[in-house]
């Protein structure tokens, strides 16, 4: 494109007069002076812009200049262009397509005026949302409970750091002797065996208001983060001792060995949160509580009981008259000064056997009292009476090795 007409204009001229001249005689030749000499004056009095193509408007509408002859107005849909030469206007479609290649509208700043556009590389795009199928897929991995304890509405508002301090009620569960009930199946089997008993599991918890906050292997890890949430935690154990009793019922016709299980719960304050980092995050409990129910949990294989309560879960209880329990423990947790009490609860036990209990518990009691009051040979007494009612009496057979040791060292320091 020939940007400066008046250039054009004389190289024309000049032709002109070389073509005309090519037909005058050599002696006329000064005629075709005035000519030139036209050509000239017309050549520097036209104006050096005269017509501007349509690609040039876009251009210069794309670009911010900032020469004092080109400047860009937006006038709602319309921008102008104005002082290159006389005022052009420039309507910009309400739908323009696709635009130009290099072509970029003119961006808004946060006063209102142009600012440069940024290059793509400079542009921090916001990270693509997860599909709706992926988020539900997702949320089977994060307990919905956990959100509304973080008053999150959707796992995608998540992050790295968020955590709540709460009292809640811990629920510990663990098979006995798993180690060597899974030695003789193959991964395929033990894999299947494991879901078959969540199965069973899981459900009793989340009827009663719990909710699973991760499995370990065959443990389940479970809160209950109501008021009543003691409650709530025993009320679930012991409809769990229920449907293992029924799973054991199937096992049996299977021709497969009963599982045995043990399940202890604690209340106390615990921090609920995400950790992790940013690639790898995962919801989680901080707390000693926490550990404390799992001490709990290993006591029970300690005394051959199903279910055992701490002391702080106990005196939450709405009426701890309303189930069946005994004292079984004082026992020293690690990193813990005070002694923390352990109760047994026997209502969700095998009918047979909770009959025999409850006969037996009047003797146990009065051996405990014995114990504690360093009454060694009558409280051996008491808990050789409920052996011999329930001969596999866990707690009964541990405190008669203790009080049989006892004796003996008094005997010999006497």
């Amino acid at each position: 494109m020939i940007k400066n007409l008046s250039a054009g204009f004389l190289v024309l001229g000049v032709l002109a007069l070389i073509l005309i001249g090519g037909h005058i005689p050599a002696g006329d030749l000064s005629r075709l002076f005035p000519l030139f000499l036209f050509v000239i004056l017309m050549s520097s009095f036209l104006p050096d812009r005269l017509f501007l193509s349509e690609a040039s408007l876009m251009s210069m509408a794309a670009v911010k200049s900032t020469g004092e002859n080109e400047g860009i107005a937006e006038i709602g849909g319309v921008e102008k262009i104005g002082k290159i030469g006389k005022t052009t206007e420039l309507e910009v479609l309400e739908d323009p397509g696709e635009p130009e290649a290099g072509f970029r509208p003119a961006a808004e700043g946060p006063s209102g005026g142009d600012v440069p556009a940024a290059s793509d590389a400079s542009v921090k795009k916001p990270p693509p949302a997860l599909p709706e199928k992926e988020i539900l897929a997702v949320s089977s991995f994060i307990p919905k409970e956990f959100l509304a304890i973080l008053k999150k509405k959707s796992i995608s508002e998540l992050k790295l750091g968020d955590h709540i301090k709460q009292e809640m009620t811990i629920f510990f569960s663990d098979i006995r002797q798993f180690t060597e009930l899974s030695e003789n199946l193959t991964p395929e089997e033990s894999f299947a065996f494991i879901n078959s008993y969540f199965s069973r599991v899981v459900p009793e918890i989340s009827k009663n208001g719990g909710f699973v906050d991760k499995y370990i292997g065959d443990a389940v890890l479970a809160l209950f983060p109501q008021i009543n949430g003691a409650d709530m935690a025993v009320k679930a154990a012991i409809s769990i001792q229920g449907k293992i009793r029924e799973y054991n019922t199937h096992r049996a016709k299977c021709g497969y060995r009963p599982l045995a299980m043990g399940i202890g719960i604690h209340t106390g304050l615990l921090m609920v949160g995400v950790v992790g980092t940013r690639d790898r995050m995962q919801n989680t409990v901080i707390s000693d509580a926490v550990n404390l129910a799992s001490r709990v949990e290993s006591l029970t294989k300690a005394f051959r009981v199903s279910l055992a309560i701490s002391e702080e879960t106990f005196k939450k209880l709405e009426d701890p008259g309303s189930y069946k329990y005994r004292f079984v423990a004082k026992v020293r947790v690690k990193g813990k000064v005070e002694p923390v009490s352990i109760f047994e609860i026997f209502d969700g036990i095998n009918p047979s056997l909770l009959k025999h209990k409850i006969e037996a518990n009047r003797y146990f009691e009065q051996g405990m009292i014995d114990y504690y009051q360093k009454h060694y040979a009558d409280a051996l007494t008491g808990f050789r009476k409920v052996l011999d009612i329930i001969p596999d009496d866990g707690a009964s057979a541990f405190y008669m090795d203790n009080c049989l040791a006892k004796l003996k060292t008094l005997k010999t320091q006497g």
